[in-house]
């Protein structure tokens, strides 16, 4: 009994489900479903009381009559099916009312015309949704239109009522209120299984939802502990960044008053002033401090002047250039060594000796454009001597090159190296260009270095002009170059005009 009472309500479900979509709201699948329940059970209500009416007057077409009523009420299921719930309420209503005009017809005095329109106004306000409101305009006059119908002659005009003795009237009201009553329970029966199933998916639903309630409060919990790891990580970054911004700020401040050391151990514009008339210095450290720096001397009517390029840059390459520039001052202000080719070889000894290459590992070491300067009447008398770095000069608006020795001072080498000293004699106007190798290997955005070739052209084009105009004309050629590409080396170009 349970298994059919659970099989005729699934069925149930069914039919009241036709038309319902997932898309649809809930107010939406609650009025549809409301639909197909009064459609259905008026054509269950309708079958009986038709074969009811068939038996008591024996008319055939009562029975097809009634019938047709009731089996009208499968159109509003076919309708919903079919998506046009609209259609399907307002035919609902209107079949009602219809239907109804034919039993009051038929039964003269029988029904209750103000049970009628109770129940068709509350039908109308039952299945329509908060937006379907505007029909009610339409549907409402439909039972009062009906009543005024009934009371017409016309209706009894178009259907022979049933004449039946007062027991008998009696009698059908009864069976009629039983009938309805039965079907009222059995709906009632239906229903509340219908609703304790409700119940129980409504229970399981909360028991779920419980479960996804203490699920999501643990992963609350757990992202508020991962949210708390979270932040006293970032509060242990943030000290450590503030350390390491504190460490970076005494760094830096180091290295800034090392660039103001360094800087003091270049020649200062008015000691050059005072030897060259014309002169410029190029000096682009790739970092705060450089491993490049130039070097200048003026003893016993002899101008020494020099460009070194020490292993690195940076703070490596400063504190070789504080060695370079201690053993030149040494060598040459102190001891009086003024042959360029003995300076380089006793520099040379130095270094490694001062970084005690010959125990070690360290091969760091420097190469040097060195140039000593002695006036002879209109004349100059320059002496050479490079280690892998050459001099350009200009001699009757003509560019040319001496080159050095092809190895270092100090590194990967002997103690016993020897450079070798060449001699030129300039005239007035003529002009000396010493540098590093950062501004030839400057890069440009496609990675291509500026380039020996490039450079001597450079000089060519502009020696013709001033210094301090050559200095300009140098620079802006440089940084059209480069761009925005990041300096690769540390640039140092000086030019002197005898």
């Amino acid at each position: 009994m349970e298994s059919m009472r659970k099989i005729l309500l699934s069925k149930l479900i069914q039919i009241f489900s036709l038309g319902v979509s997932e898309e649809h709201s809930d107010e939406v699948k609650q009025k549809i479903k409301l639909t197909n329940a009064f459609a259905f059970f008026h054509f269950i209500a309708g079958c009986g009381i038709s074969y009811l009416f068939y038996k008591i007057s024996g008319r055939i077409s009562v029975l097809v009559s009634a019938s047709i009523g009731a089996w009208s009420m499968l159109i509003v299921l076919l309708l919903n099916y079919f998506k046009k719930t609209l259609i399907a309420k307002l035919y609902l209503i209107i079949a009602l009312a219809a239907i109804f005009a034919f039993f009051r017809s038929l039964l003269g005095i029988l029904s209750d015309i103000h049970f009628f329109l109770i129940l068709l106004i509350g039908l109308s306000v039952m299945i329509f949704t908060n937006r379907e409101r505007k029909y009610l305009y339409f549907t409402l006059p439909i039972p009062f239109l009906t009543a005024i119908f009934l009371e017409s002659p016309i209706a009894h005009q178009l259907i022979e009522p049933i004449i039946l003795p007062a027991q008998s009237l009696q009698y059908i009201r009864w069976v009629v209120i039983f009938f309805v009553f039965s079907l009222f329970t059995a709906m009632v029966l239906l229903f509340s299984g219908y609703i304790q199933k409700a119940k129980e998916e409504a229970q399981l639903l909360a028991f779920e939802t419980l479960e996804q309630n203490e699920l999501l409060e643990a992963q609350e919990e757990e992202l508020r502990q991962n949210l708390e790891e979270l932040q006293a990580t970032q509060d242990a970054l943030d000290d450590k960044n503030t350390l390491l911004k504190r460490k970076n700020t005494l760094i830096m401040s180091s290295i800034t008053y090392a660039q103001n050391i360094q800087q003091a151990i270049l020649p200062s514009q008015d000691d050059m002033s005072r030897v060259f008339q014309e002169w410029f210095a190029i000096y682009k450290p790739k970092d705060v401090v450089s491993g490049d720096f130039y070097w200048m001397s003026y003893i016993e009517k002899k101008t020494f002047i020099a460009v070194v390029d020490c292993t690195g840059h940076g703070v490596p390459g400063a504190f070789m250039s504080m060695i370079g520039s201690t053993l030149l001052n040494e060598i040459i202000n102190e001891k009086h060594i003024f042959a360029v080719d003995q300076i380089l070889d006793i520099l040379h000894y130095k270094v490694r000796t001062s970084l005690k290459q010959q125990f070690g590992h360290n091969q760091d070491g420097m190469d040097i454009c060195l140039c000593c300067l002695e006036s002879q009447d209109n004349q100059f008398k320059v002496e050479f001597a490079g280690a892998k770095r050459p001099l350009l000069y200009t001699h009757q608006q003509q560019l040319h090159k001496l080159q050095g020795d092809k190895q270092s001072i100090a590194g990967w080498s002997r103690d016993d190296r020897h450079f070798e000293r060449q001699t030129l004699t300039l005239q007035k106007g003529d002009c000396l260009y010493l540098s590093s190798d950062g501004f030839v290997d400057t890069p440009s955005p496609r990675r291509k270095t500026f380039g020996n070739r490039r450079f001597e052209k450079m000089i060519t084009q502009y020696t013709s002009y001033s210094m301090v105009q050559q200095k300009q004309f140098f620079i802006q050629t440089l940084e059209d170059y480069q761009q925005t590409t990041e300096q690769r080396d540390d640039i140092t170009l000086v030019g002197i005009r005898v």
